[in-house]
């Protein structure tokens, strides 16, 4: 009786025993099965989504856009700051061209006058209203004495070849009935000895005035010395108090 009940309890722990080891093995193996393992791996990407879903979703609500008085504030700051930046620039730009425009017509001549003596060839600079100068170089006789252009360049800016009314008298006692003087031509021919000339070969002193229209402040003139080719700047200054002491400098 004895033995019977030992064996009988003996046998129920075995059977115990390998229903434990049946199910473990069928875990494993459902681990193992692509089928249980993709069931697994959606089951815990489903929660994965469902929780950046509740995450995205909780961080959308912290996250709150400008009011209307905010975008007026900062539309009115970038207006104002563009109008001062405006006021500051305009003003360097406009002395900027005016410079340009003073050295690019004795750069010009200059080079006009250097290539006559270079060459040993006629140099003719022409000024053309409202903005434009012409270099040309003039062929030996002994072949045709044609003219060819060398360069042609245009004032920079609204930067013109002009003179105000207002201004009454040239630098050095010069007229300004014109915007470029060469003995009353717009045009002076540079000598293989560096002199200046008009188209009748005489000597000939000249000036050229630069400024912005209806802008007196920034009239600007060269003159040229015709024997010996020499070029000044000259600045006018304009003196709104009295006694007005207005001139060229």
């Amino acid at each position: 009786m004895t033995v019977l009940t030992t064996y009988s309890q003996h046998s129920s722990t075995r059977g115990s025993d390998s229903q434990s080891y049946e199910n473990e093995v069928s875990e494993s193996l459902s681990l193992i099965h692509p089928k249980g393992f993709r069931e697994q791996a959606a089951g815990k990407s489903g929660a994965v989504k469902h929780t950046m879903k509740n995450q995205g979703i909780s961080k959308m609500k912290d996250i709150r856009g400008f009011s209307l008085m905010e975008i007026l504030l900062v539309t009115g700051l970038v207006a104002m700051v563009g109008a001062f930046s405006m006021m500051i620039i305009g003003p360097a730009l406009e002395a900027r061209n005016v410079e340009m425009a003073v050295r690019t017509v004795s750069t010009q001549m200059q080079r006009a006058r250097q290539f006559a003596v270079d060459a040993r060839r006629r140099t003719r600079v022409t000024f053309t209203t409202p903005d434009t100068i012409t270099v040309d170089q003039q062929a030996p006789v002994s072949q045709g004495g044609a003219w060819t252009q060398v360069s042609t360049i245009e004032l920079p800016g609204d930067m013109e070849l002009e003179i105000d009314g207002s201004v009454s008298t040239g630098p050095e006692g010069f007229a300004t009935s014109q915007v470029a003087d060469f003995s009353g031509a717009s045009q002076i021919f540079f000598m293989p000895d560096g002199s200046a000339v008009t188209s009748a070969g005489i000597l000939s002193n000249g000036v050229v005035y630069v400024a912005l229209p209806s802008k007196v402040e920034t009239s600007r003139a060269i003159t040229l010395f015709g024997a010996t080719g020499r070029i000044k700047r000259w600045e006018y200054i304009l003196d709104l108090v009295p006694p007005i002491n207005s001139g060229w400098e």
